[in-house]
């Protein structure tokens, strides 16, 4: 169908998750919050942020849980990528998001532990003008399976978990890095 969106492509990918080993899940937002934060094996982090910049209007990662309509019981699980570029950098839009699905590297390891911080600095300044919402993820955690991978994404667990891979970086690089790339 022909939209009327004045040159602007919304794109929203979604991969599903429901194969993904149990002990995996806590690592997807920290996964998700890096991925476009990096860069490649070919590209550096930097290059990639202006690339990034160059063509899109917008690049973000992360996840989508839910259940469906007409079953509720199924549980959905996402690793979500959405961008909107214009026509004339599309194409590069989504060489960009292919190279960081399939290359993303890793390997810089002050970079990767700055990007670290940052995160756990958002999660924590988050913790006050949010905090009814962690109380109420922490409160329904135990009343469903989508209760409880809400809570594993967005709850105070998922605060300790940043809190932990930042502060304890050095020491854990190598195991968070197996769980990264898995």
């Amino acid at each position: 169908n022909d939209l009327k969106t004045n040159g602007v492509n919304y794109v929203l990918l979604g991969f599903d998750l429901d194969g993904l080993p149990k002990d995996l899940h806590q690592y997807i937002p920290v996964f998700s919050g890096l991925l476009s934060r990096m860069g490649t094996a070919d590209v550096s982090y930097d290059v990639m942020a202006e690339r990034i910049a160059e063509n899109t209007g917008g690049f973000q990662f992360g996840t989508f849980n839910g259940s469906e309509a007409q079953s509720p019981e199924k549980m959905l699980n996402y690793l979500t990528l959405s961008m909107k570029a214009l026509n004339t950098t599309l194409e590069g839009a989504c060489d960009i998001a292919r190279e960081l699905i399939t290359q993303v590297d890793f390997n810089d390891h002050d970079h990767l532990g700055n990007v670290l911080k940052q995160m756990r600095e958002r999660a924590v300044s988050g913790i006050i003008p949010e905090g009814h919402r962690f109380a109420a993820r922490h409160a329904g955690r135990n009343l469903s399976p989508l209760a409880s991978l809400g809570y594993c994404y967005g709850g105070m667990s998922q605060v300790r978990l940043l809190n932990k891979l930042a502060t304890e970086y050095n020491e854990n690089v190598s195991v968070l890095l197996e769980k990264l790339e898995t």
